[in-house]
């Protein structure tokens, strides 16, 4: 259910929807590398926007 909060926040959506693309771009290509560097910026974009959430909310 927060995920589903998160995603409402300002801006996460759309970097969601980038990150997403740059990680599925980097897999079609092969470049494991490259996908592991997005699947973390993608974690730690996550973690931020759920931190910004919790203090949203409390």
């Amino acid at each position: 259910m927060s995920m589903r909060r998160v995603a409402l926040l300002p801006g996460r959506s759309e970097m969601g929807i980038k990150q997403y693309r740059a990680l599925l771009d980097a897999m079609v290509r092969g470049d494991a590398d490259e996908a592991e560097r997005c699947v973390r910026e993608l974690n730690a974009s996550a973690r931020e926007y759920i931190e910004r959430y919790k203090n949203y909310v409390i």
